[in-house]
Formats: C-alpha cells, structure tokens, sequence
C-alpha cells in the first residue's frame, strides 16, 4: 500500500492493521504499547488489536509508565495486572524484569511494539524494543517494530 493523501496522519498502527495479512498472522500476538499507542482517532492500539476479529492478542507489555500511561511514578517499578478495558494480562516490563521472559511470551507468537520514542537518554522506551527484540531472537518468536508517524 502507498501512502496517499488520506492517509498522511495514519498512525504506524493504522497502516500495519491494513496493510499486513490478517490471515498470516501468527495464533498469538503479544503487543508493547503505552499511552501514544493511538491510531488517528486516538483509540488505543490494545483495544483495536483486541477487537479486530482476525487478531488473536494474547498477552499485552507495558514500559515505564504502563501500557497506558496510568503508572506515572518515576523510578518506581510496577508489578504486572490485567487490563482493566480487554482483561487481558498486562507483563510490566518496568519491574524484576526489563526482558520478556518465557512464560511471559508462552502464549505469543509475535511481538508487535508500538512505542514512540524521542532519542535522548533518559526514555526507556528504545531499551524496551531493544529487550523484546532480544527476547524474540532467543525463544523463537518473530517481532516487528511499528513505526512512528512521519510529517510529510
């Protein structure tokens, strides 16, 4: 798919939902997301991928400041909990651990992370990408980074 004009404010979530066969897609989908993990109406990507019908999401990941920016003490590490709007488990990844483990991704075939990150040092996000992508590498699963938004 091109982008064309219509779709120059799509988020990368927006884009890979329409532009990736739905019926490829592994049987388990684990997603890392946090609050500007939205798509060009701001619905948040864990509800999207939880109500489409061809997406099996099994498992969500939250970096520091949770998955939707509801954990806002910094330097405080969180336990996981299960998301209050898909019920689904919620694996801190701001906690014991900084890396997916494997009964953490159990359940999960490929790891989509949809995290926006501003370049300096003090953001965790491209640290979290960085792990997940480790931790994909080593059990066998596949990931795949979404893109942030690009100004034309």
């Amino acid at each position: 798919m091109t982008r064309n004009q219509n779709q120059s404010s799509w988020a990368s979530n927006d884009y890979w939902m329409t532009s990736v066969d739905l019926a490829q897609r592994a049987p388990g989908l684990g997603l890392v997301c946090n609050q500007a993990s939205v798509n060009h109406d701001f619905h948040h990507a864990a509800d999207l991928f939880h109500q489409h019908p061809q997406i099996n999401l099994t498992a969500l990941f939250g970096p520091q400041h949770g998955i939707r920016g509801d954990v806002q003490d910094n330097m405080i590490e969180t336990g996981h909990a299960t998301d209050r709007a898909t019920g689904l488990p919620i694996y801190s990844l701001y906690s014991e651990t900084r890396e997916p483990s494997e009964e953490m991704l159990r359940e999960v075939d490929v790891i989509v992370v949809d995290l926006q990150d501003v370049g300096t040092r003090i953001y965790t996000f491209v640290y979290t990408l960085a792990n997940c992508m480790r931790a994909a590498k080593k059990l066998g699963k596949k990931g795949n980074r979404l893109r942030s938004a690009e100004p034309d």
